[in-house]
């Protein structure tokens, strides 16, 4: 980017971007170039082997540079307006042979290639509707000219496969249970089949684990979370509209007005509310300050259009940067946590005060009877958790990795993996019945027990109907963040968060411990561009169970658009969308979570996971991806993501297959249902006898 003033004769701000020049086997990933200069890309004198990937730019060229450089490759980049896509190529022979140009956009999405003169043997794939110019077949041009191709970015695919064998054996997929549904969920048969209508030409195809109706399901199989329960009130009721206890226009002397600073009048709202609704007018909120609220309290605007709250600051610039974060020196003390708006209960796990008996006898996944020590202190119709925890060896944590992965140091010894949350439905002396089935195997040895749950804030608190913005910035870099951190709730219950856009945000949303919090209708966006990445992370859960997400939309691209880690377990994503969404399983053992009907956007990097190693696999086992749509079809994630992995209705032509690990792929054009948490919502009752 420069700042450089430019004039109709000379538009351009500089003279080279990057420049290899004579380099082998360099990589320039992910690059943006907000200004335009005479060559954005230079390649010289017998460069080899280098990648340019991933890139855009307001109006790019690759300039080849004479000298002979061969063999390299130009894969996945916007050349935004492309006047001179390939620089000088009048003066002939720019180039030797190899070069590839992979998947090259234009914003016209038409693409002038070089004459045939710029360079022989060269390849371009996907070059929007690009022509052959004359005399490039004589050079041995490969020009395939096209919309859409996969793989998006041919580097990361090379980098992917480079390991797996050159003729790697047949992948075993599997295709439906051999019938169809109608689109009302009524079983049909491919066949002529006695008492089973024949399917039409558009019918859907179910699962093989799930069926039309969920007639193939069963606890003891893959679907073993019955996720039926995830979301507000366990699934059993929507969030309330709550009436207005505190008006902070009228009874705070909050302005509104985009120019004073209303954070005093907030604080005392807090400060003087018990419970209740704490409401903004339509207007503009300037806070300085990080909020934070202990109380069972709702934030509400008038609507997102219409009530804004902008917090100018970053948390750097109030209050300084140790950058230290643990151990990792040099990384922003903001690049994990708090958020500007905080709401934090407390949810004890696996305390003595909280324990009331303990399990006597070994189960399977899947079982609703329990062998108890004694159920005199048990209610029936009563919310209790399953606890267990691992005793120090590590073996609970490598049942919960399918007892596929080494168990690191760091898990050994993990205080409350499981901690599973069932109403009792039924008891006798020594066993209760458990509304739903548990979704792991339970061991003596790894001291289960039966605890209550007994949270600090539990309903009606949340954030609704606002848009929370920060001033515009370009984004810094990964670990880099000033602070723009956006909303955070921790270890609340029953909470929400619905009808909220957050803009310019380093951190859109967090949620820390939370369970059966419900986060409806969120958008995260930028008032323009802040770069390649747009932040840290979009959407973050850790540590809590049988939340909710749904109806989300981002604009652009976070570095971590979905993080799931630290044993989060049980918690739904469904019906969002965005440009390129990556699903990022952040470590730390998260397992069973239900990611269905999502549009992912481009699907260049869905299964993009970050995490230190020293944390263990991405994700533990069980985690299913349903009917995750994108303009591509997209890989599969490597075989460290984690085991024991269902992925149903995705558009893959991956040949993935790490039999070890146990993972599912199901190939389905039409998956039905097309929303798997809807349906396991909907047929809990019948699925779960109470006897």
């Amino acid at each position: 980017m420069s700042t450089k003033p430019t004039s109709a004769s000379n538009p351009y701000t500089g003279t080279r971007g990057i420049w290899n020049k004579g380099t082998f086997d360099n990589l320039i990933n992910g690059f943006f170039f907000k200004t335009r200069l005479k060559y954005e890309l230079s390649t010289s004198y017998f460069a080899l082997g280098n990648v340019y990937a991933n890139g855009i730019g307001i109006d790019m060229t690759i300039e080849m540079m004479y000298a002979a450089a061969y063999g390299n490759l130009f894969s996945n980049i916007h050349l935004g307006a492309a006047s001179e896509p390939f620089g000088w190529n009048v003066r002939g022979q720019d180039a030797s042979a190899y070069n590839t140009f992979w998947n090259i956009r234009t914003a016209a999405d038409v693409m002038s290639l070089p004459p045939s003169t710029w360079a022989p043997k060269t390849t371009f794939v996907s070059t929007r509707r690009a022509q052959a110019p004359g005399g490039s077949t004589s050079v041995d041009w490969y020009v395939e000219s096209r919309t859409n191709v996969w793989p998006y970015d041919l580097w990361a695919a090379m980098r992917k496969a480079r390991g797996r064998p050159i003729n790697p054996p047949v992948p075993i997929r599997w295709s439906g249970p051999g019938y169809g549904c109608f689109s009302n969920g009524t079983k049909c048969c491919l066949a002529v089949t006695a008492g089973c209508p024949r399917c039409p030409a558009n019918y859907v195809q179910p699962s093989r684990l799930w069926g039309c109706t969920g007639e193939l399901w069963t606890p003891r199989d893959r679907l073993v979370f019955d996720w039926g329960w995830a979301g507000y009130k366990a699934s059993s009721q929507t969030p309330p509209k709550l009436p207005v206890t505190k008006n902070l226009k009228t009874q705070y002397g909050a302005k509104g007005n985009g120019v004073a600073d209303d954070t005093q009048a907030l604080l005392k709202a807090i400060y003087e509310t018990a419970k209740g609704v704490i409401y903004f007018p339509a207007g503009v909120y300037i806070l300085t300050s990080v909020i934070n609220i202990r109380k069972p309290i709702i934030l509400r605007g008038e609507g997102r259009s219409k009530t804004v709250l902008r917090f100018p600051k970053s948390l750097t610039d109030l209050y300084g940067n140790s950058w230290v974060e643990g151990k990792w020196i040099g990384t922003s003390q903001y690049s994990h946590g708090t958020g500007f708006i905080n709401i934090g209960g407390w949810d004890p796990t696996g305390r003595d005060f909280t324990k009331i008996t303990w399990i006597t006898q070994n189960c399977v996944k899947g079982e609703r009877i329990l062998k108890v020590a004694s159920t005199a202190s048990i209610t029936v119709g009563q919310w209790y958790r399953v606890f267990q925890k691992d005793p120090g060896d590590g073996s609970l944590m490598f049942a919960l990795n399918g007892d596929a992965y080494p168990i690191v140091n760091a898990q050994k010894g993990h205080p409350d993996p499981c901690r599973f949350l069932a109403r009792v439905v039924s008891k006798g002396t020594d066993w209760i019945r458990l509304e739903r089935p548990v979704p792991f195997k339970i061991q003596t040895r790894w001291s289960p027990e039966i605890h209550k749950f007994m949270p600090m804030i539990n309903d009606n608190v949340g954030m609704e109907n606002f848009t929370l913005e920060f001033p515009w910035s370009k984004y810094p870099g990964h670990f880099l963040e000033q602070g723009y951190n956006g909303l955070h709730l921790n270890q609340v219950v029953n909470g929400w968060v619905r009808g909220v856009t957050v803009v310019n945000s380093d951190m859109g949303l967090y949620l820390w411990g939370c369970v059966w919090t419900q986060v409806d209708d969120i958008i995260l966006t930028n008032s323009v561009s802040r770069g390649w990445y747009n932040g840290h992370r979009g959407m973050w859960m850790e540590h809590g169970s049988d939340c909710l997400i749904k109806n989300f939309q981002y604009t652009d691209r976070f570095v971590h658009d979905i993080t799931i880690c630290g044993t989060e377990h049980g918690t739904v994503f469904m019906n969002g969308g965005g440009y390129d969404i990556n699903l990022d399983h952040h470590r730390s053992s998260p397992y069973q979570n239900l990611f269905t009907n999502i549009d992912l956007g481009l699907g260049t990097r869905v299964f993009v996971a970050s995490g230190d190693k020293t944390w263990g696999s991405h994700s533990a086992y069980y985690t299913t991806f349903h009917n995750l749509k994108a303009d591509l079809r997209y890989s599969l994630p490597e075989s460290d993501f984690g085991p024991n992995l269902t992925f149903i209705g995705l558009p893959t032509d991956d040949p993935a297959d790490p039999r070890w690990l146990g993972w599912f792929v199901e190939l389905l054009n039409k998956p039905y249902p097309p929303n798997l948490y809807i349906e396991f919502a909907r047929t809990r009752t019948w699925r779960n006898p109470r006897a």
